[in-house]
């Protein structure tokens, strides 16, 4: 504690009064997100879309109906045609009906009629028939879907003003915004 003589104490309001009388704050700033580690936010981010913006697939597999499988089994399994493969960052073409399947990769967007993904793990080509997929495990309506919004909300609140930005909050900006970020302030 520093002592200084023939002195008293200060009100704590007064205190306070002189610190932010001499204080100013720092100036808002546009940075790119590659350099705003350790800045804090100016302003609340709130999330101008949904994320993911589709129901996507969670996991490299079959987009199906979850009712054409839910007998299958190792010992019975389920034979479903395949309608086209579908890339991550590629648009299903085809709608999943009775009786078929699309293959589908982790992200990509799951086409119309399906309900469930099944693992590809848990399937094998058909040997006499290319075009076909034998599915090994029955799965639940919603099984490896992650459905729109799931992970933000459109217009939710995502990080406050004030938050300082670390490597978690950057990856999340940079998930949910554009590769420049406004309303920065220097650390």
């Amino acid at each position: 504690m520093l002592y200084i003589p023939n002195s008293s104490p200060i009100p704590f309001e007064e205190a306070q009064r002189l610190i932010l009388s001499a204080i100013r704050p720092l100036p808002v700033i546009t940075i790119p997100l590659s350099k705003a580690l350790g800045y804090y936010l100016a302003e609340t981010v709130r999330a101008d879309h949904d994320v993911p913006i589709f129901d996507r697939s969670t996991v490299d597999g079959y987009a199906l109906r979850a009712e054409d499988v839910i007998n299958a089994s190792a010992s019975n399994p389920v034979k479903l045609k395949v309608l086209e493969d579908i890339p991550t960052g590629h648009l299903p073409q085809q709608k999943i009906t009775q009786g078929t399947a699309s293959r589908i990769m982790r992200g990509a967007p799951i086409p119309e009629g399906a309900n469930a993904v099944v693992m590809v793990e848990k399937t094998e080509n058909a040997a006499e028939d290319s075009e076909s997929v034998l599915v090994y495990q029955s799965v639940k309506i919603g099984d490896a879907i992650a459905k729109k919004g799931q992970d933000v909300e459109e217009e939710r609140d995502v990080l406050t003003k004030g938050t300082l930005l670390g490597p978690i909050e950057l990856g999340l900006l940079r998930y949910i915004r554009d590769c420049i970020c406004s309303g920065l302030c220097e650390a």
